[in-house]
């Protein structure tokens, strides 16, 4: 499991959380990678991006990843 928590975004310009999020996840995924091959009797891998949104509550994706 990778996670991440970004407090930046409360005050991030909307048309910007698409390529935050997107970047944000990709080097999740990328740091996912290293944790299966860390643990090789893992099938399944998860990785969750919280979040500030404009009203400061918190938001999270989660994605599972089976192992590659």
């Amino acid at each position: 499991m990778q996670a991440r928590f970004l407090r930046s975004t409360q005050n991030a310009d909307p048309k910007n959380l698409g390529v935050i999020f997107q970047s944000q996840l990709a080097d999740l995924a990328e740091q996912l990678k290293v944790s299966f091959k860390l643990n090789p009797s893992a099938h399944t891998g998860y990785v969750m991006l919280s979040y500030l949104d404009d009203h400061g509550d918190i938001r999270t994706i989660v994605v599972e990843t089976p192992r590659p």
